[in-house]
């Protein structure tokens, strides 16, 4: 998986980053927080093994490993991921800056072949639900929405990215709802 790769290359770079930049001020984030209950059509996914909670559409079907979570669609390609990684050096970066951000952005885009007219990545530091995080939005392919999250979990050696793959405007919206859920138990 691209988003691997491009993870694991640059660890130590956010570590880097985060040290030399330190702590993003709160008044230049922007802040999301999502639903926290799940409504009669969805479900609260929670993870307690690796600490997090997620609402998804009640008909979705959930396929989880130790370090990746696949929420899929029964009725379209419709996909929501975790990817989980885990490494020391991640203990020592403490919060995600916006150097960090434009850092994995420009690792992230060098590593990813788009088709021609599709959207670029362009990262950003914000905050989901208290935590701070970097976040994106694009395609590879111009005719679907890609949203990313990256966030890194308080106090542990642990980074979630968490995307989603939307094949109409509808599903996006619903895509979106879903990930702005995601929560640190």
């Amino acid at each position: 998986m691209i988003l691997a790769v491009v993870v694991l290359l640059i660890l130590l770079d956010l570590s880097l980053v985060n040290n030399e930049q330190g702590n993003p001020s709160p008044e230049n984030i922007s802040e999301i927080t999502g639903i926290s209950q799940a409504n009669a059509s969805q479900t609260k996914y929670e993870n307690d093994q690796q600490g997090f909670t997620l609402i998804i559409p009640k008909d979705w079907e959930v396929t989880a490993t130790d370090s990746q979570f696949d929420f899929v669609s029964k009725d379209s390609a419709d996909t929501i991921t975790i990817n989980l990684f885990e490494d020391s050096e991640l203990s020592k970066i403490g919060v995600l800056t916006p150097a960090a951000c434009d850092n994995f952005g420009s690792e992230f885009n060098k590593s990813i072949t788009q088709e021609p007219g599709s959207e670029d990545f362009k990262f950003s530091l914000f905050k989901l639900n208290g935590t701070a995080g970097c976040q994106a939005q694009g395609a590879i392919k111009k005719d679907l929405a890609q949203k990313i999250y990256i966030m890194l979990k308080p106090n542990s050696q642990k980074l979630f990215t968490i995307y989603y793959l939307a094949t109409t405007p509808a599903s996006a919206s619903t895509l979106e709802e879903s990930i702005n859920s995601f929560r640190f138990k």
